[in-house]
């Protein structure tokens, strides 16, 4: 039997690739949410919320912290590791910081609990998200943050190049008459809001928010990359 030219094979490859049988980008994995929490305190320094449902190893928890002074810790109880992946954004009268803990343990309904500590008696509020379906790593995205004391608030765009999800965090003082309509919305926190995207491709992104009256503000947004499926 005769071996096909050289220019057949070229023809084959060429063809298999316009396709997008070759170095084709595998799709991202399905984005699951688990569960959320949140927590304030009245000027103590340090706050702690638990997953009040089983956490499920390997997946993502995110972390959004306001408070006066400065973040002194983020732990929990299995041990995971947190890191800031945005802020602290000084907002005025009150800062706020996105952390991560990726590729997490996994943990009994009300056994795992998020703890943040501040350097001062601060005033905290601390909302924590978990994950399933985010990159093992966490690797970030060019992040945006945006201070403001208008009643139209912007995070500013970013430009992704792989299936995100893009997670928008604002403060308030004067709190928040609306998110982003283009996001889904979780329920508001005090001042607090947080709206969510999934994206299947990199694109340019921005999220804007509606506050209630003029005043302090923070709002960010963060593009975590969603895991591939192979």
């Amino acid at each position: 039997m005769s071996r096909p030219s050289n220019r057949l094979v070229a023809v084959i490859a060429f063809a298999a690739s316009a396709c997008g049988r070759l170095d084709m980008d595998p799709p991202a994995a399905p984005l699951v949410f688990v569960q959320d929490n949140a927590v304030s305190n009245g000027s103590v320094g340090q706050v702690t919320v638990a997953f009040s449902v089983d956490q499920v190893a390997h997946d993502t928890i995110v972390a959004v912290v306001t408070f006066e002074s400065s973040l002194q810790r983020i732990v929990d109880s299995s041990g995971n590791h947190y890191q800031m992946v945005v802020g602290p954004t000084n907002g005025g009268t009150t800062q706020q910081s996105i952390c991560v803990a990726a590729d997490i343990a996994a943990a009994p309904a009300g056994q795992n609990a998020v703890t943040v500590e501040t350097m001062q008696s601060d005033n905290i509020s601390l909302r924590v998200f978990e994950y399933g379906g985010l990159d093992g790593i966490v690797d970030v995205d060019p992040t945006s943050n945006r201070t403001g004391s208008g009643t139209m608030l912007d995070s500013g765009t970013i430009t992704t190049t792989t299936p995100d999800l893009l997670f928008a965090a604002t403060w308030c003082n004067s709190g928040i008459a609306a998110g982003d309509p283009a996001f889904m919305q979780r329920p508001l926190f005090e001042t607090t809001l947080v709206d969510e995207l999934v994206s299947e491709q990199g694109d340019t992104f921005h999220a804007s928010v509606t506050a209630a009256g003029s005043g302090d503000a923070v709002i960010q947004l963060v593009p975590f990359r969603r895991t591939t499926s192979r």
